[in-house]
C-alpha cells in the first residue's frame, strides 16, 4: 500500500464515505498518521465538505482521548469554521 499524499487522501475519503471517522480510527484502521493535514487537503484543495466534531474515543491500548470525528457532508467546502 502506497503512503503517497494522494493515496492517503483517497483512503480518508473512502473511509468517510462509509460514515464518520475519528482520528484514532483513521490512524489505526486506515494507516493515516497525519489525519489533520489530509482532511485539510481534501477540504481546501479538493473541495470536499468535511465537518469536524469533537468526541471521546479509545485508542487500541485502551487510553481514552478527546479527538476529532470527521463527517463527509453533501456539497462543496465553503471555508470557515464548520465545527460543532
Amino acid at each position: 500500500m502506497s503512503n503517497s499524499t494522494q493515496n492517503q487522501q483517497n483512503r480518508v475519503l473512502a473511509a468517510l464515505k462509509e460514515g464518520p471517522q475519528t482520528t484514532i480510527a483513521l490512524r489505526h484502521k486506515h494507516d493515516i498518521l497525519g489525519v489533520a493535514p489530509r482532511v485539510y487537503e481534501l477540504r481546501n484543495v479538493r473541495g470536499y465538505n468535511i465537518q469536524t466534531h469533537w468526541v471521546h474515543d479509545n485508542n487500541p491500548g485502551g487510553g481514552r482521548h478527546s479527538v476529532a470525528e470527521y463527517v463527509l457532508m453533501p456539497g462543496k467546502w465553503k471555508g470557515g469554521n464548520h465545527e460543532k
